[in-house]
């Protein structure tokens, strides 16, 4: 079977007949995460804890396949109120650096288990690409120049 379901001991059971995420060739598509501790499967109190629970959440799944915050294009964030919008952006915020993710965030009636916060993600796995990149490390033998279209080095 060509798809694959991803699980970690370090993120919380499905609360439902779903994956909490499953990978397609290079993409990942993540299940909506809720703030769950993966210990008790229950839900953290208040916004920013479970923003927080969520995201590392995130990280758990990805680490399980060697992923990390960078290969995550795009999440929809969904909200039980949007006025808690800044508290979720601003700790979000901080998982990523350089280029975030492209993101839609929307305000919904109600969330499973009456949780505040759920995030869900698509994700790029480029591990592949970028040993590739580091194994040639700009040929070395171009002296910084790095390669060219007509370098011939293998993996470049």
């Amino acid at each position: 079977m060509f798809l694959q379901k991803i699980e970690s001991k370090n993120a919380p059971k499905p609360v439902g007949a779903y994956s909490p995420a499953v990978k397609l060739g290079d993409f990942v598509y993540m299940s909506g995460q809720l703030g769950l501790d993966p210990n008790t499967n229950e839900l953290v109190e208040g916004i920013e804890n479970q923003t927080r629970q969520v995201m590392e959440n995130i990280k758990a799944l990805l680490n399980e396949k060697g992923l990390d915050m960078h290969h995550i294009v795009k999440t929809t964030i969904l909200l039980d109120n949007i006025d808690d919008f800044q508290k979720v952006n601003e700790i979000y915020g901080a998982y990523f650096e350089g280029v975030y993710p492209a993101r839609s965030a929307f305000e919904v009636a109600r969330l499973p288990k009456n949780a505040l916060v759920e995030i869900e993600c698509l994700v790029i796995d480029t591990l592949m690409y970028e040993r590739q990149q580091e194994g040639c490390g700009g040929c070395g033998g171009h002296e910084g120049e790095g390669c060219g279209d007509d370098c011939g080095c293998e993996g470049c």
